[in-house]
């Protein structure tokens, strides 16, 4: 059976007598530092999805709208493929 790493995570912190949700987010908010660092965005988010163990990184593009000529802009969140 393969682990995703929630599981290798919730594993770790059940040996080590921790809350797994503090490590998770730990790992998380590494995970995004490390992730700044490396890339040229300056807004990133992050998770670690719960069934896949899948690591979700996001930054923000603002987006001028053209229409209606003032300068209004939408945010989108755009995945970051490592």
């Amino acid at each position: 059976m393969e682990e995703n790493l929630f599981e290798i995570i919730k594993d770790f912190s059940r040996e080590k007598g921790l809350d797994h949700e503090v490590v998770i987010k730990l790992v998380e908010e590494s995970l995004i530092q490390a992730a700044q660092r490396k890339l040229p965005y300056r807004e990133i988010e992050g998770n670690i999805d719960e069934n896949s163990g899948k690591i979700n990184l996001f930054h923000f593009i603002q987006n001028y709208d053209e229409r209606k000529k003032m300068k209004r802009y939408k945010e989108y969140k755009k995945n970051i493929l490592i």
